[in-house]
């Protein structure tokens, strides 16, 4: 599976810059949860859909910006999904970390060389791919 776009379903924005997050089918055949960023930052949003819950839960304004742009950083107003978080907390028995990077690993910078993010690699790869054919 080379179309990259064929494996990718967005279902919701992270903020009022256009970026998006996506369900992506990835080579091994897995559904992943990736951010798919306005200014061009790609990466995954967890390692796990309920880790995509859990850093919904801690309360970030805008997922892209705040979130992403700061994971180290807690958010603004800790408490906007209160109800939410103890709601997640009582059916599935986790915990909610106080920052993004808690969840997320590094988040590959939009023009780093490298990065061990899979969903980074796999844009990259499609983009020299589709370069080359140019």
């Amino acid at each position: 599976m080379s179309n990259i776009e064929g494996r990718l379903v967005p279902f919701a924005r992270t903020g009022g810059d256009g970026s998006h997050v996506a369900f992506w089918l990835d080579d091994g055949g897995r559904r992943q949860i990736v951010h798919l960023g306005s200014e061009g930052l790609v990466c995954l949003l967890g390692q796990t859909p309920l880790d995509f819950l859990r850093l919904l839960a801690i309360g970030y304004e805008d997922s892209s910006e705040d979130c992403l742009g700061a994971p180290g950083e807690r958010p603004a107003d800790g408490g906007v999904n209160a109800a939410y978080r103890s709601w997640l907390i009582e059916h599935y028995g986790v915990t909610i970390p106080a920052m993004a990077s808690e969840i997320l690993g590094e988040i590959p910078d939009v023009l780093a060389e490298a990065s061990d993010d899979p969903f980074w690699r796999c844009v990259r790869k499609a983009q020299k791919e589709r370069d080359s054919e140019a």
